[in-house]
Order: C-alpha cells, then structure tokens, then sequence
C-alpha cells in the first residue's frame, strides 16, 4: 500500500509539473503577443510591414514607399491633435492602394476634427472608385449637398478618402 501511495504521489507531482510548464508557456505567449501589439504602435515595425505589403503588391509605386506612407500618417495624426487641417498631398497618400490601418478612422477624424461633419453625412452615390474620383473632381459643394447622404460607418474607404478630399479642396478654394 505504501508503494502505491508513492506511485499516486509521483504521479501527481508529474502531473502538476506538466501543467506547470503549460501555464508557464501559455504566459510567455501571451507576453509574447502583447509585445508584438506595442510594436504595431512603432512606426519601424510598421514600416517594415508595409515594406513588404509593398513588395508583394505589383501596383505600389517607389515613390509612395513605407516611409512616406507613415510619415504622412503621422503628419495628420499630429496636426488633428492641434485641430489642424492636414495636409492635401498627405490625405492623398495614406489612400494608396496598400493595407493601413487606422486609415478609415483618421479619414473619419478628418471629417469630424475639421468640418465637423458626424453621422449621415456622405453622399450615397454608388459609383466605382474612378467615377467618385471623376465625380468629386467636377463636382460642386451644392451638388454635393444635394445627394442623397450615408452614415460615416457604412461608407467605403474610397467613399470617405474621395469625400475628405473634396472638402479639403472646397475648403482650398473658399480661403484663396
């Protein structure tokens, strides 16, 4: 009986190890998970990823590299911190045709920050991307607000990228 009660006593004590070295494994993941989450924020790591976005992307351009990509998009994040309108050539660059996140959020805080647009406010035009492209080119701010309207939320990336930068442009042309 004593023999058996040692066996039963290793037994658990291998058990508890094992589980022991999952749970020790298990928190080295998660640590190692969260790290990989805090470098997303660094702008190195986001870079190299869109470097290699690029890379396998036959339509990006070298002159729309990584780094001008995220230098844009660190200069609207700045300038939307100050309530600043950022730049045209910089909203025209973070909507190259490359995976970015934050992209549809900042495109939203543009519309917000700056014209203090929210809620239904893009035109529902049902158009594809080169025709919202024509269509804000030749379009007018009282066209546009006759349209019929969508939520922020429902609309594309190239919806909201073609809107910010028309009223970016109206706004160009009612200052000069």
């Amino acid at each position: 009986m004593k023999q058996n009660d040692e066996f039963q006593k290793k037994a658990l004590q291998e058990q508890q190890r094992k589980r022991s070295e999952r749970a020790t494994n298990a928190y080295q993941t998660r640590i190692r998970n969260l790290e990989k989450k805090q470098h997303l924020e660094n702008s190195q790591f986001m870079r190299e990823t869109i470097e290699r976005k690029c890379n396998v992307l036959s339509g990006c351009e070298k002159s729309y590299r990584a780094d001008q990509i995220i230098e844009a998009l660190n200069r609207i994040i700045s300038a939307l911190n100050y309530s600043i309108k950022p730049e045209l050539k910089d909203v025209e660059l973070i909507l190259e045709p490359i995976r970015l996140s934050k992209r549809k959020i900042i495109l939203k805080d543009i519309l917000y920050i700056c014209f203090g647009l929210v809620g239904k406010c893009i035109p529902d035009l049902q158009l594809s991307d080169e025709d919202l492209k024509e269509y804000y080119n030749g379009a007018s701010l009282a066209k546009v607000d006759q349209t019929k309207k969508k939520f922020i939320t429902r609309s594309t990336v190239p919806e909201l990228g073609g809107f910010v930068l028309f009223m970016l442009r109206q706004q160009d042309a009612n200052i000069q």
